[in-house]
């Protein structure tokens, strides 16, 4: 699952739940919506519904929670204050576990909370043949 902060190239009002989206291998960035009859290997990138979740909904991951605000939801809604301070804000973070355990909630929740583009994203189709 990856949510993306800035959209792109595409006008966010244009993206709607299923299209399937180009995106920048470095950056993340979408660069073009792609046709429904592209390369199946694509599919694994579809923009997802505008999240609504929030943090309310996701019980006993405080600390967790807290440490996604912190090191994503900050420094993309207070930017100007980590400038500031001359902190570099991490690039990403890394949500692991078993399934069922909150991963893709929080990560909604975050995107929800940031106004960021929600991509749901299939881990094994990263795997290039």
């Amino acid at each position: 699952t990856i949510f993306l902060p800035v959209v792109g190239l595409v006008d966010p009002d244009k993206l709607k739940p299923g299209d399937l989206v180009g995106v920048n291998k470095d950056s993340y960035l979408i660069l073009d919506t792609l046709p429904s009859e592209y390369d199946s290997r694509v599919k694994a990138m579809e923009v997802d519904e505008k999240p609504t979740e929030d943090y309310n909904d996701i019980g006993g991951l405080e600390k967790q929670i807290q440490e996604l605000v912190e090191a994503i939801v900050l420094p993309m809604t207070h930017k100007e204050r980590f400038q500031k301070l001359g902190i570099r804000p991490p690039k990403g973070v890394l949500l692991y576990g078993p399934p069922g355990t909150g991963k893709t909630l929080m990560a909604r929740a975050c995107a929800a909370q940031t106004n960021a583009t929600f991509l749901k994203l299939a881990g094994p189709q990263l795997v290039q043949v």
